[in-house]
């Protein structure tokens, strides 16, 4: 089993968590109360273990098996690196998973034991993760960096990209400006040689950055044709222009960083690169969104009980979620009956939370809105396969 501390998860984890075998046990705990944890004795991690064990014997689960699933919970407080934006402690185990999340919203304490893990709240750090790429873009010095929410890392590019303009023109020159080209002087700097006789300088230069700029985009390609992460192009306007012209990846975001790279802090740059990757996000929400008016009632549902079947069934693509919102109840896998109950019971669950862990299960994508963005107001949305 692995052990983690996270603010992050990609879709293919949750897909995972999602999968796993039972039982699974999820344990929300408020960040306020852990410090208690080293210094007051028995904290509410121990009591969380007590209530698991309670739980999973009377289920049936033997000792040996409670404690390999439940043993080390306590000490998990004692080696958080508690942040003050950090609000939340998701723990989750199973028989295949052992991990814990540190979350940036707050928790209601409680302890869950069931089929599957109360996964809700770990939506919210799959929208926080935003992993995604910067390409720096300078004349003198390209630089690639892997971010993610917090942290951008720079990356090296395949030893085929050259590093600058200079660079490019002494090991590739456009093949049909070969024969023309001008004596510059010594102020023509990484220019000497270009071809002015049939363009003027301006369009010379254009070529040549073209030519330089669609080597650098066989570099990204290279490095990033199997993914879906979003890339920043971060340059001054009339580059970033060149370079959209050339560019082969698909999931490219249309606000860039403007200014030149080289004079900004990579902090700056990283930060005005997530809020170009947050409100490209937020736009392909918002249009998902308002495809439901388009599609009507054949591909796009608000009724809870026709999503749960259909999200049993495999046929959820997207899935909309109103935070702080429960349904109890029962969802009978053999008849695909769902059963609502205002008064939850031992045996009911969120079947707004199943719903979720069968879209995952199922390759297709959960998200939380708030309530007052939900389609119609309604606990759910889900667009459908079929």
């Amino acid at each position: 089993m692995l052990t983690m501390e996270s603010l992050q998860l990609r879709t293919p984890e949750l897909k995972g968590i999602a999968s796993s075998r039972s039982p699974c046990i999820t344990i929300l705990v408020p960040v306020e109360n852990l410090p208690r944890e080293n210094r007051r004795g028995p904290g509410r991690l121990k009591r969380a273990v007590q209530e698991a064990t309670q739980i999973l014997a009377e289920k049936g689960v033997g000792p040996a098996d409670i404690a390999n699933l439940l043993g080390g919970i306590e000490t998990i407080g004692a080696g958080l690196e508690i942040e003050p934006e950090h609000l939340g402690l998701v723990i989750l185990r199973s028989p295949d998973i052992s991990r814990h999340f540190l979350m940036h919203e707050p928790l209601q304490e409680s302890v869950r034991v069931g089929e599957h893990f109360y996964i809700k709240p770990l939506l919210s750090l799959r929208e926080a993760d935003r992993n995604f790429f910067i390409l720096a873009l300078s004349q003198k010095n390209i630089r690639f960096f892997r971010c993610d929410r917090h942290d951008a890392q720079e990356a090296p590019l395949p030893k085929s990209v050259p590093k600058s303009l200079e660079e490019a023109m002494q090991t590739r020159q456009p093949d049909h400006m070969l024969d023309n080209r001008s004596t510059a002087g010594p102020s023509a700097g990484s220019m000497k040689g270009v071809m002015f006789g049939t363009s003027s300088d301006r369009d010379a230069k254009d070529e040549y950055l073209w030519h330089f700029f669609r080597s650098v985009d066989k570099g990204v390609y290279q490095i990033l044709k199997d993914q879906q992460v979003p890339l920043v192009v971060a340059g001054v306007e009339y580059e970033v222009s060149i370079y959209r012209q050339v560019n082969s990846y698909q999931h490219l975001v249309e606000d860039a960083v403007y200014g030149a790279p080289d004079g900004m802090k990579d902090e700056e740059l990283h930060k005005r690169a997530f809020e170009a990757v947050q409100k490209a996000f937020d736009k392909q929400k918002e249009s998902t969104l308002a495809e439901f008016e388009r599609l009507g009632t054949l591909r796009a549902s608000t009724d809870l009980r026709e999503i749960v079947k259909a999200a049993f069934d495999g046929r959820v693509n997207e899935l909309f979620l109103a935070r702080g919102i429960e349904r109890p109840g029962v969802f009978i896998e053999r008849t695909r009956k769902v059963q609502l109950h205002t008064q939850p019971k031992p045996d009911h669950v969120d079947l707004i939370n199943l719903a979720a862990v069968h879209t995952l299960r199922n390759g297709g994508q959960a998200f939380l809105l708030r309530p007052e963005r939900m389609p119609h107001r309604k606990e759910m949305a889900a667009f459908l396969r079929y």
